[in-house]
C-alpha cells in the first residue's frame, strides 16, 4: 500500500461527500421522470417570454404558453413593456379559458 492510498482511506470526507461506494446509495423512491410526465401529461403548461425586433427597431415581447397535452401554443400577449401585473393578468385569463373549454 502506498502513503497516497493509506492517506485517503484515514482522510474524513470532504465537502458532506459521504464515504460510500456509489454502488450502494439508495435508490430515490417515486416515479421516475419519464414517469411522472407521462402521468401528468393533461395537467403540464409550460410558459416563457420572446423579444421581437421590428422593421422600425422597436423591441416588443411576447408572452406564451405551451400545453403539452395536445401541443397548442397560445400566444397570450404582446407588449413593449412587460411587467409583473401584465404577465399575471395574461396566466389568469389563460386558465379561465381552459376552464371554460373543459367543461
Amino acid at each position: 500500500m502506498s502513503a497516497l492510498d493509506s492517506a485517503t482511506k484515514s482522510a474524513p470526507p470532504r465537502c458532506g461527500r459521504s464515504s460510500t461506494p456509489l454502488g450502494s446509495i439508495p435508490r430515490r423512491v417515486g416515479p421516475t421522470w419519464a414517469q411522472f410526465l407521462h402521468t401528468h401529461t393533461q395537467t403540464i403548461l409550460a410558459c416563457d417570454v420572446f423579444h421581437l425586433d421590428t422593421i422600425t427597431l422597436q423591441r416588443l415581447y411576447a408572452f406564451f404558453v405551451f400545453e403539452h397535452a395536445t401541443r397548442r401554443v397560445h400566444i397570450l400577449g404582446v407588449t413593449a413593456h412587460p411587467t409583473g401585473p401584465w404577465v399575471t393578468q395574461l396566466a389568469r385569463n389563460l386558465l379561465m379559458e381552459l376552464d371554460d373549454t373543459q367543461r
